[in-house]
C-alpha cells in the first residue's frame, strides 16, 4: 500500500528529491534491490565530488545488502564528503548514534556540515583502532548489523526502561528506532547464547550471553508492554507478573498465603530453572531460596555490571574465514629528505600456515600486505599496498616456521601517528594497529635508526635482492622471535658521525643484553663480522660487549653495523638488546637505541 502511494505521488509531483528517496526506501525494503539502484541514480551522479549524500546513504545499504563492501564504504565517503545541510548531517550520525558515547553526542552537537568528514572520520577509525581492525570494517559490520536490527527489532515506542535510564542517562531515546535487543544488537552482534522461558504468570523474557575472556555478558530483555518491544532490565523478576519484590517473606509457615502468591511462586521457579547454566549459580540459588536477599542482591550486581559493559563497549567479529598465523615489523631509518624518516614495514607468514595453489612449475600462492598511517586527527598520511606473488618448487608448507617475508617502504614527517596492519593469504588473514612515533634524523646530530632484528646477515655482491642494504643481504624477522638453535642477528645505521683528517669515523660500540622475562639464568655469546667471538658476560643477567670501530662511511655521512648473537643456550624469554654509539673523533657524543626479541624453544 505505501509503496503504491509514493509511486503515485512520483507520478504527480515529478522527480522531486524527497520523493524519489522515499521511493528508494520502500523498494530496498521490499527486496526489489535494482529498482531502489535505479531510482537513486536519478539523484546523485556517478562523479563523486557531486554525489547526493542521502542517494548515497541509501546506495551503502544496498551495497552491503549484496556483500559488495568495497563499494559501500566508496558511497559512505563520497555521501559524507558533499554533506553540506543540517538534514544529511543528522542522517548519517542517527544511523550511528546508538554507538556514540556521550563526549560524540558533544562533540556532534558542535559539529557544522562542512565539518562531517573529520566527524565521522575520527568516529569510526578511533572504533577500528581500538577493535583491532582495518579502517572500514567496522562501518561495514554496523551497517550489516542494521539490515538485521531492521528486520528483527524495530519497536514501536521508542523508550528505554526507566529502571536503566541512570546508567545510559546521555541516550537521546526519541530517536532510537529499536527496542533495546536492537541497540544491543548494533554493538556486540549476534549472542553467542540465547535463552528465553515461556509460561503462565511470566511476560515474554529472554537473555542474551556473550562470551568474553574476563566476565560474560548477561542481558535480561523483558517484553513490558507488548513482544515488540523487549527492554532491559536490571533484574530477571521483571518478567514475572504483579511481582511484588524481594522483600515478601516466606518465614511465615503460612506462606504462600493464598493461591495468588502461590502462582506467582511457581512462575519465578520455572523462570529461575530456566538459567541455572548462567550467571555463576546465582539462579540455582533463587531456585531454592526464591526470596532470598542476597542472591537477589547479586543477581543484579551482576546485572548491572553487564549492563554498563555492554552500553560502553563494542564486539565485532573476525572478518576473516581463518585466522592467518602472522607478524609484522616497523623499523625506522633516515629518510631522503631532511628530517624525515624511512619507514620499513615487514611482514612474515609462517610456511606451515601458507595456503597455496599447484601447477606444472611449482607451488604458487600470494601474501598481500597493507599499511596506513594516520595522524592525530586521524587524517590519512600514506597509504601502502603490497601484493607478492610467490613461485618455487619447494612446498611453503616444508618451510615449517621459516617466515614469507614482505617489504614496503615509506618516508613520514616526524611526529605521533597510528597505524593500521592487514596481512592476508588466501581466504585467511589478521590485522594489527598500534600508535608510533616516528623521529627526525636531523643532519647535523649523531643518530642511528632503529635495530633491524635478522635470521640472517651476509656479504653479497648482489644488487637485485629487496632486502639488500648496500653490501650486506639482510633478511628480516618480522616476528622477533629466534629458536635457540639459530643465531639472532641485528642490524642497525649510524648518521652524522664527525670524520678525522682522512674521512673516516672512530667510534665505539657498547651492546648490552638484558633478560627482561626469564625462566633460569641467562648468558650468550657476541660475534662481530661472524668470523670471531669478541665479548661475552660471565652468566649473570647481562650480555655487555664494548668495540671500538674505524671505517669509512659507506653513504652520505653514514656507516653500518651488524651483530650475531649466540642463543644457543638461553633459556625462553623475552630479552632487550642495546646499542650504544660514541663518537670518539668529538667527545662527548652519543646516541642508544633498545629493541627486544624472543627467544623460544
Amino acid at each position: 500500500m505505501a509503496l503504491e502511494h509514493m509511486t503515485k505521488a512520483r507520478e504527480l509531483g515529478g522527480e522531486h528529491k524527497d520523493i524519489l528517496l522515499k521511493l528508494a526506501v520502500l523498494h530496498t525494503a521490499l527486496g526489489d534491490l535494482s529498482k531502489a539502484e535505479q531510482i537513486l541514480s536519478q539523484i546523485g551522479s556517478e562523479n563523486e565530488e557531486k554525489a547526493d549524500p542521502l542517494a548515497n546513504f541509501e546506495l551503502v545499504k544496498i551495497s552491503i545488502h549484496r556483500g559488495e563492501y568495497n563499494v559501500a564504504l566508496r558511497y559512505y565517503w563520497a555521501g559524507v564528503k558533499t554533506i553540506s545541510t543540517e538534514e544529511e548531517l543528522k542522517a548519517y550520525f542517527n544511523e550511528a548514534m546508538v554507538l556514540a558515547d556521550a563526549q560524540e553526542h558533544q562533540q556532534f552537537a558542535e559539529t557544522l556540515p562542512e565539518e562531517a568528514e573529520q566527524f565521522f572520520r575520527a568516529f569510526w577509525l578511533r572504533r577500528d583502532h581500538e577493535l583491532g581492525l582495518f579502517p572500514g570494517m567496522r562501518i561495514i559490520q554496523h551497517y550489516y548489523r542494521i539490515n538485521v536490527a531492521d528486520s528483527l527489532y524495530r519497536a514501536p515506542f521508542r523508550s528505554r526502561s526507566p529502571a536503566i535510564m541512570p546508567v545510559v542517562e546521555y541516550f537521546p531515546e526519541e530517536s532510537v528506532p529499536y527496542d533495546d535487543r536492537g541497540v544491543i544488537y548494533l554493538r556486540h552482534g549476534e549472542p553467542d547464547i540465547s535463552v528465553s522461558h515461556v509460561g503462565e504468570g511470566l511476560h515474554p523474557n529472554i537473555t542474551w550471553i556473550y562470551y568474553r575472556n574476563g566476565e560474560d555478558l548477561i542481558l535480561n530483555f523483558i517484553a513490558l508492554r507488548g513482544i515488540h518491544e523487549y527492554q532491559l532490565v536490571s533484574s530477571l523478576d521483571a518478567a514475572v507478573m504483579n511481582f511484588r519484590g524481594i522483600f515478601a517473606s516466606n518465614a511465615d509457615e503460612n506462606f504462600p498465603a493464598n493461591a495468588e502468591e502461590s502462582f506467582r511462586l511457581r512462575a519465578m521457579k520455572e523462570l529461575y530453572s530456566s538459567r541455572l547454566e548462567i550467571a555463576r549459580g546465582i539462579y540455582f540459588r533463587l531456585l531454592n531460596n526464591p526470596y532470598d536477599p542476597f542472591a537477589h542482591l547479586d543477581e543484579y550486581e551482576e546485572n548491572i555490571t553487564s549492563l554498563k559493559t555492554a552500553l560502553a563497549t563494542e564486539s565485532v567479529t573476525s572478518p576473516y574465514l581463518r585466522q592467518l598465523n602472522s607478524f609484522y615489523d616497523l623499523v625506522e631509518f633516515r629518510g631522503k629528505g631532511d628530517g624525515k624518516s624511512r619507514l620499513e614495514f615487514f611482514s612474515g607468514v609462517p610456511g606451515s600456515d601458507i595456503s597455496y595453489n599447484t601447477g606444472k612449475d611449482g607451488y604458487h600462492y600470494d601474501v598481500a600486505c597493507q599499511l596506513e598511517i594516520y595522524d592525530q586527527q586521524w587524517r590519512q598520511v600514506e597509504r601502502l599496498e603490497e601484493v607478492e606473488q610467490h613461485q618455487s618448487s619447494i612446498n611453503p608448507k616444508d618451510l615449517m616456521d621459516r617466515l614469507v617475508v614482505g617489504l614496503g617502504k615509506i618516508d613520514l614527517d616526524p611526529g605521533d601517528y597510528y597505524y593500521f596492519v592487514k596481512i592476508q593469504n588466501g581466504r585467511a588473514g589478521a590485522n594489527f594497529n598500534g600508535k608510533i612515533h616516528v623521529d627526525s634524523f636531523a643532519s647535523d646530530s649523531l643518530q642511528a635508526s632503529q635495530i633491524l632484528t635478522a635470521r640472517d646477515i651476509f656479504h653479497s655482491p648482489a644488487d637485485t635482492n629487496k632486502f639488500k642494504r648496500f653490501n650486506l643481504e639482510v633478511y628480516p624477522q618480522p616476528s622477533r622471535i629466534f629458536h635457540p638453535s639459530e643465531k639472532m642477528y641485528a642490524y642497525q645505521e649510524i648518521y652524522n658521525l664527525t670524520p678525522d683528517d682522512e674521512g673516516n669515523y672512530n667510534y665505539r660500540l657498547t651492546y648490552t643484553i638484558t633478560l627482561v622475562k626469564r625462566d633460569r639464568n641467562v648468558f650468550g655469546r657476541i660475534y662481530d663480522s661472524f668470523k670471531f667471538i669478541i665479548g661475552a658476560g660471565s652468566g649473570g643477567e647481562q650480555v655487555v660487549l664494548a668495540v671500538e670501530k674505524k671505517k669509512a662511511p659507506v653513504d652520505h655521512k653514514m656507516v653500518h653495523e651488524d651483530v650475531a648473537i649466540d642463543i644457543s643456550e638461553n633459556p625462553d624469554g623475552l630479552y632487550e638488546l642495546s646499542i650504544k654509539v660514541e663518537d670518539l673523533n668529538n667527545s662527548g657524543r652519543t646516541f642508544q637505541r633498545n629493541t627486544r626479541f624472543f627467544v623460544h624453544q
